[in-house]
């Protein structure tokens, strides 16, 4: 969510992102969760985007071609 555009506020950087959650580890987010979550390359974080970016559009297209039926 922090690296997604929202009504409120535009997407932020996953550098952002990780400062953020590390910021509140602990309060917010579980802290164990935040070691795991700091622990993986950020390569990792770019293919599960373009992975999700791809199955959203997808979706969209096969949603679009149901619709103009």
């Amino acid at each position: 969510a922090i690296t997604s555009d929202r009504p409120y506020r535009p997407a932020q950087t996953l550098t952002a992102a990780r400062e953020e959650i590390q910021r509140w580890a602990g309060r917010q987010f579980d802290p164990e969760v935040v070691k795991m979550f700091l622990s993986m390359p950020e390569n990792i974080w770019d293919d599960l985007r373009k992975e999700i970016n791809s199955r959203v559009y997808r979706f969209a297209l096969t949603a679009a071609a149901k619709s103009s039926v």
